[in-house]
């Protein structure tokens, strides 16, 4: 099985004071690991988000969308210097970020793969673990015990 997850693909402290910004520097890792258009990413991310929050709560965000040039589903996962607001459901700003990206178009088995992200990132004891990590390798290792494509 191979992780949706890479180590390439995580970033923290990132300085994004905003969700185009946030999005900018996903966009900067996806490409730099995956070969993608950094700004296409970041515009596919915007355009979803502009439909609805995927603020999930819990200073939590999992933004989604799909992408050209995909073989299989990638994320990033991005920890913010500093909160920023993310319109979500218990009106608490954002810290930790995951974005999906999955093959364009998408299907149902990339909607089941954000189903289950969104389990696990709304789980309390994961997101307790998520918190007490404080380096790329643990925030990694962390998610491929749990979900792994």
């Amino acid at each position: 099985m191979i992780g949706v997850l890479s180590l390439e693909c995580i970033s923290l402290d990132a300085p994004a004071s905003s969700p185009e910004a946030l999005f900018q520097c996903v966009g900067r890792l996806v490409a730099a690991a995956h070969g993608l258009k950094g700004g296409d990413v970041a515009d596919r991310l915007l355009r979803r988000e502009s439909r609805r929050s995927t603020g999930l709560g819990y200073g939590i965000a999992l933004p989604h969308a799909d992408a050209h040039g995909l073989s299989r589903p990638v994320a990033a996962f991005v920890r913010l210097r500093k909160p920023i607001a993310f319109d979500a459901p218990d009106g608490r700003p954002v810290t930790d970020v995951l974005a999906l990206l999955v093959p364009r178009p998408a299907t149902a088995g990339h909607h089941d793969l954000l189903a289950r992200y969104t389990r696990l990132l709304t789980r309390p004891e994961f997101r307790r673990s998520l918190e007490r990590c404080a380096d790329a390798t643990s925030i990694w290792r962390l998610f491929d015990e749990h979900l792994r494509w």
